[in-house]
Parts: C-alpha cells; sequence; structure tokens
C-alpha cells in the first residue's frame, strides 16, 4: 500500500513539474509584444506604445483595412525600442481600422511576431467651436468647481486632439489656490462644446 502510494506521489510530482516546464518556456519565448496605447495623432496618424522594450527586423510593416476589408496604404513616421508612429493614407473620418503590425519582438527573445490592434478616426466637428470659447468653458468651470481665479491662471495651452473617438480641444493650465499649485487638464468636445474630462492634480 505505502509503495502505490509512493508511485502516485512521485506520478503527481513528476507531472506537475512537466507542467511547469513548458510553462516556463512558453513565457520564456512568448515574443510577441503587449500594446500599452493606441492614440490616433489627427492628420492620418497613429501612435502605438508596447509594454516593455521592443526590437524590430529591419523596417516595420504596417498593414491596415476598414471593417469592410479595404487595405490602405501606410507609411511609416517613426519607430523605437517602445512605440511606433504610422500615417494612413487615403483615410476617410467616421471609420474603424484594424491595422497589424509585424517585424517586432519582445527585446531579448528571439522569434518576431505581428501585433493587432484598431483605431478609430473621428468624424470632422461641423461647426466646430473656437480656441477662445474651449478656454471660456474650460476656465469657468474650474472657477466654479476648483475654486480657482481664472484671471491667474499660468502656463496655458490648448490644441486639438481626439478622446474615445472624438475631436477635441485639450487643454492644460496651472493655477495657485491656497498657497498650493495646481495641474489642471480639460478635454473639450470641438462640435458640442462639452466637456468630456477634466482633472485637478496637486503640483509638487
Amino acid at each position: 500500500m505505502k509503495k502505490k502510494m509512493k508511485k502516485t506521489i512521485s506520478a503527481i510530482i513528476s507531472t506537475a513539474c512537466v507542467a511547469l516546464t513548458v510553462f516556463s518556456s512558453t513565457v520564456a519565448f512568448a515574443t510577441t509584444p503587449k500594446k500599452e496605447d493606441v492614440e490616433y495623432k489627427g492628420s492620418g496618424k497613429v501612435e502605438v506604445e508596447f509594454i516593455g522594450d521592443v526590437s524590430w527586423k529591419g523596417t516595420p510593416k504596417v498593414t491596415v483595412k476598414d471593417t469592410s476589408g479595404k487595405t490602405y496604404k501606410t507609411s511609416i513616421i517613426s519607430y523605437d525600442d517602445d512605440e511606433i508612429n504610422f500615417k494612413i493614407k487615403s483615410y476617410k473620418t467616421g471609420k474603424k481600422y484594424n491595422f497589424r503590425i509585424s517585424k517586432v519582438r519582445k527585446k531579448g527573445t528571439k522569434e518576431y511576431g505581428t501585433v493587432k490592434g484598431s483605431v478609430s478616426i473621428p468624424k470632422k466637428a461641423k461647426n466646430p467651436i473656437s480656441k477662445a470659447k474651449a478656454k471660456s468653458i474650460a476656465l469657468n468651470h474650474a472657477e466654479k468647481t476648483y475654486k480657482i481665479n481664472k484671471s491667474k491662471i499660468y502656463d496655458y495651452e490648448i490644441e486639438k486632439d481626439t478622446y474615445k473617438g472624438k475631436s477635441v480641444w485639450n487643454i492644460e493650465f496651472e493655477a495657485k489656490k491656497n498657497g498650493k499649485k495646481y495641474s489642471y487638464e480639460y478635454k473639450i468636445q470641438r462640435s458640442s462644446g462639452k466637456i468630456l474630462y477634466h482633472e485637478q492634480e496637486l503640483d509638487d
């Protein structure tokens, strides 16, 4: 009886060791990088950031198709050890595009693989609100919500951006309140003037 138990325990341990070895090998030799973020930068430009460092086999290749399967030409803008920027040519707004990035691998691994993802290009805003109107919306909201004096803000910046597939004015500025410095960020939809995101952070 004891011999049978020993054989059984030995078999279980052996099976577990084999499974662990296979799992470890799979993890060690996994080559396909994972995406950290995909951002549409405007004018057909897309930025893909990776988790951890990557390496490339020569010049990367990017293939782009829309949801109907139509292929679009692309050009590589830049790439380094943690991101790639490319441009979709002859794109149409208001569509979702699926992309495949080839000739990339996790740094330190052997085999090159392909990273898949998607990006949405928002429709052009009809009669978009102006920079001045967006600034007014953001500062009035900050004055009411965060109790700051809008006449005393500094380091103000505004630029076009996208947020969750929508065209926005991205606004950043700083202000002092109760003797402390705070940073503020607003994302205001260009087509409607709606505040889609706002944040206050205490500066160190």
